[in-house]
């Protein structure tokens, strides 16, 4: 055991010192990486459109803003009561057309590049409901959100 315990901590070591003689400091002390070590954003498998967690999810009543970017929507999720209007404006801050469609309620809304509509929904039925573009280039890449209707 002393001898594995000795070997992790020369491997230990080694790493610290490695990564401290790695890049030196410039200018204002940073540290800098070469682009070498994370790969292209080509190669990266991190998806495009990055929802955020259920327990951050907002809670709207009555009215949501929704941005539409070209890296998807903003919220990703929200949440509202059931048999309640809301209205949804929705605002295309990005530089190409983008679309808000909810299949389940029949919601198809285009709006282009720079300009805002609003599109008023009144969910009848518990449940998660999924939002995205059908913008060919959006849905292959993932533009999508939740909504989730609670009592």
């Amino acid at each position: 055991m002393h001898g594995r315990a000795g070997v992790l901590l020369g491997a230990l070591l080694a790493v610290v010192v490695a990564t401290h003689h790695a890049t030196p400091p410039t200018g204002g002390g940073a540290l800098t990486a070469s682009p070498a070590m994370f790969g292209s954003p080509a190669a990266s498998p991190v998806s495009l459109y990055t929802p955020i967690p259920v327990n951050e999810a907002r809670n709207v009543v009555g009215r949501l803003t929704l941005q539409l970017t070209d890296r998807g929507f903003v919220p990703s999720r929200f949440e509202c009561a059931i048999n309640q209007d809301i209205a949804v404006t929705l605002v295309n801050s990005g530089t190409r057309p983008h679309n808000f469609s909810i299949d389940e309620l029949g919601v198809d809304v285009d709006v282009a590049a720079g300009e805002s509509t609003t599109v008023t929904i009144r969910p009848l039925r518990l449940g998660y409901f999924t939002y995205y573009s059908d913008v060919p280039a959006d849905r292959d890449l993932g533009m999508r959100g939740t909504m989730t209707i609670f009592i």
